[in-house]
């Protein structure tokens, strides 16, 4: 998907040169129906299909690539291609075009910073209080914001901004180790004193959130989604039926090895859900909960982070 918002954090290094589009197709009308909606005018498009070169396409003509060869002090160039292809990335980088400066390839739009205090043109920042040498951070789009509060530990962790918008925050004294995903105006808060035990997983999308809160056990394999990846419709009204959903998990809850937490699930204080048990539902205070999905066996239970031996 392209970030059309991290498009407009990169009009302002166009200056005065002129705009050419390479790929004369559906992601090449997309960035010109974005610019002239921005005001900006396109002189052409280039395309290293013979067949499209020397025709029109949008009312502008299709050039041969190397018309633009040597002059990125003339042209700012929009790459518009459905797959990356490392040869055309190559090849402006050897004409004497520098990425993000002098052109912006739309279907590779990322950048991978380690875990430490950062912020870039396109309004992306990490606010950190440690430093991850096993970790990363990838952005893939425009003003979206990492806060990682002191004492944090992150283990093998990536962390990605799939869109704009994203906001991640750990809290003090926290332990993770595996992924985040953080989608388009989504939002992830982890609270303080979290554990992870290893390869947890937590993907939001469609401007959901997901908040865990303070002094929490995962063990390992924990995967909590607030989304389906993929619309289900049915089939007679067309009215799509898994509709992306915020989830809530509250302080002191115990997710035992290979729990799943889908779209929707708030699990309360002070919860147990069991081994392999799949929730989508409201789990109320002090409950253990087990199975898929997964109901309540006992209520007004407490836990204790203590290690058996």
């Amino acid at each position: 998907m392209i970030s059309l918002k991290s498009i407009h954090y990169l009009l302002k290094e166009i200056k005065e040169r002129k705009v050419i589009i390479w790929g004369a197709g559906i992601i090449g009308e997309t960035i010109l129906n974005f610019l002239t909606q921005e005001k900006y005018k396109i002189d052409y498009f280039i395309d290293s299909s013979e067949e499209k070169q020397g025709r029109m396409f949008l009312e502008h003509e299709v050039f041969n690539p190397s018309k633009i060869k040597n002059l990125s002090s003339e042209y700012f160039i929009f790459v518009a291609l459905e797959k990356y292809h490392k040869s055309v990335n190559d090849t402006l980088i050897a004409w004497g075009y520098s990425e993000y400066k002098d052109f912006f390839y739309t279907s590779n739009f990322e950048k991978v910073v380690g875990v430490s205090s950062y912020k870039d043109n396109m309004e992306n920042e990490i606010i950190s209080e440690t430093l991850c040498d096993d970790s990363k951070v990838v952005f893939k789009g425009a003003n979206n914001k990492l806060i990682i509060e002191t004492g944090v530990l992150l283990r093998n962790t990536t962390i990605t901004f799939r869109n704009d918008n994203g906001y991640c925050y750990i809290g003090k004294n926290s332990a993770y180790s595996g992924s985040i995903k953080v989608g388009r105006n989504c939002k992830v808060v982890i609270g303080e004193q979290l554990s992870v035990t290893d390869n947890c997983s937590i993907s939001t999308a469609e401007a959901t959130e997901i908040i865990i809160g303070n002094d929490c056990m995962f063990a390992r394999d924990i995967h909590i989604y607030s989304h389906d990846y993929h619309p289900i419709f049915d089939q007679h009204t067309n009215q799509r039926i898994n509709p992306s959903k915020s989830i809530n998990i509250g302080n002191h809850v115990w997710l035992a090895k290979e729990v799943v937490v889908l779209s929707g699930s708030n699990i309360a204080d002070g919860c147990v859900i069991g081994w392999r048990s799949v929730v989508k539902s409201n789990i109320p205070a002090n409950s253990t909960a087990v199975g898929i999905p997964a109901i309540v066996k006992k209520s007004n239970i407490a836990w204790d982070r203590k290690l058996l031996s």
